[in-house]
């Protein structure tokens, strides 16, 4: 238990849930495979609504956190090739 990421996991959710609303191991369906799937924790947090020129706005932040736990250092890389992916039926 110990070496896997669910401590981390349990710390991470302990610390968002001072500020957003927590579901740990949050359930999905993979578009690709159509296979059942779970992400660590989904947070969400609603953001104070702005009025921009008479339109109404109203926004949230979203989190999707997957806690692992290794001994190598993470590499993130930029895509590009999904900039312009309408967030459609997400995730």
């Amino acid at each position: 238990m110990r070496r896997s990421g669910y401590p981390l996991q349990t710390v991470v959710a302990s610390e968002l849930q001072k500020s957003f609303s927590v579901t740990e191991e949050w359930g999905y369906q993979d578009r690709t495979t159509q296979e059942h799937r779970t992400l660590d924790i989904f947070a969400y947090r609603k953001l104070p609504e702005e009025n921009r020129a008479g339109l109404l706005i109203a926004l949230a932040l979203v989190l999707l956190v997957e806690c692992k736990r290794s001994q190598n250092p993470y590499v993130f890389f930029k895509s590009e090739t999904e900039r312009g992916r309408p967030l459609m039926d997400f995730p």
